[in-house]
């Protein structure tokens, strides 16, 4: 999903700001008004995220996409849908 102001386009540029402005000791990157969290995905295996948003499904996306480090199974789904 997409949302109109998306930050995809500029990850690379967001990456050179911080390689410029921090030092590399930083532990925590902070995605202030997420919405698709596509910021916070692309700093997700370098830092611990913080993110936020005031849509209730951009809560949803994160927590899927940030929180979620694994490829979901959908065993009990699976199951359900065998009986």
């Amino acid at each position: 999903m997409r949302f109109i102001g998306n930050k995809t386009n500029l990850l690379n540029d967001i990456l050179n700001v911080v390689k410029e402005n921090c030092d590399g000791s930083e532990k925590v990157f902070c995605d202030i008004f997420s919405g698709t969290a596509s910021v916070a995905r692309f700093f997700k295996n370098k830092y611990t995220i913080i993110s936020n948003d005031l849509l209730y499904s951009s809560y949803i996306l994160q927590l899927g996409t940030i929180e979620n480090n694994r490829v979901p199974t959908f065993a009990k789904l699976r199951k359900i849908l065998k009986n």
